[in-house]
């Protein structure tokens, strides 16, 4: 069921199907919760599954001001309270996972374990912050049809273009839903995080790190270095996968997050 609401003055926007346990999947950049509907369908038969739209994404707004992972987070814990939900095992895709860290940051108690997806804690480096900038001016002067067009198949492993050129065009098309000024507004949130290391080196619950081997765009090592941070990792790297894992390995991912979801319960 789609549902709708206004926080702060701003629309946010979120899908929910099924009982018991919660989880809650967070998408990444240029994406809404669109991507982790195939996931729900299975595991909404067991768990509530919450697939918000991030800001700035989807059916959800941003504030004039623009936007941060703090803000998204909070905008996910609104989401929690109107749902009554008072725990939620907490996944994140890419941007998606630092929106869960800063979630776990701002009110830990409020998640019974967290998730990286093809994500990481770090901040950007200074050669990351100005390719955002670069893709921000792109953007700005060109619109974001080019770079979308460019940057949707350059998510996917090599050896999986041919068989993923249908999801390529289904989030292609997602984006052009989306805003110039959309994608700048999330492009300037990443930019502008800060590392967040220090919350899984302290994590006392589970925490569940997933990487693409073949990730294009996402060193496999950053992704082995964050599992090594936390005291209680769950690990699982795919290999021929990239940084679409939950495209790339739809139903090894719907059975990993099923056994994480068994583990945090257990």
């Amino acid at each position: 069921m789609n549902k709708k609401t206004s926080f702060k003055n701003v629309d946010l926007s979120w899908y929910r199907q099924g009982q018991g346990p919660a989880l809650v999947l967070l998408h990444g950049f240029a994406e809404d919760h669109r991507v982790w509907l195939h996931s729900c369908a299975a595991l909404s038969k067991r768990y509530t599954v919450i697939l918000p739209d991030l800001q700035a994404s989807g059916h959800s707004g941003w504030p004039e001001d623009g936007s941060s992972m703090e803000k998204m987070a909070e905008a996910i814990l609104a989401v929690l309270d109107y749902e009554k939900i008072q725990t939620a095992v907490v996944i994140g895709h890419s941007m998606g996972g630092y929106v869960a860290l800063a979630l776990a940051e701002a009110q830990p108690e409020r998640c019974a374990a967290l998730g990286l997806f093809c994500s990481h804690p770090f901040a950007d480096d200074e050669v990351k912050r100005a390719n955002r900038d670069r893709t921000i001016a792109l953007i700005r002067e060109k619109g974001h049809g080019q770079f979308i067009n460019s940057f949707i198949p350059g998510l996917f492993a090599s050896v999986n273009l041919t068989a993923m050129q249908e999801v390529i065009q289904t989030l292609k098309t997602m984006n052009l839903g989306f805003s110039s000024e959309a994608h700048i507004v999330q492009l300037q949130a990443m930019r502008n995080r800060p590392d967040r290391s220090h919350i899984i080196q302290k994590w006392p619950k589970a925490l569940l790190v997933v990487g693409g081997i073949d990730d294009p765009i996402l060193p496999y090592t950053t992704v082995l270095k964050a599992a090594s941070l936390a005291p209680i990792t769950v690990f699982h790297g795919f290999p021929g996968a990239g940084h679409m894992v939950h495209y790339e390995k739809a139903e090894k991912t719907i059975a990993l997050l099923d056994e994480f979801m068994k583990f945090t319960l257990s």
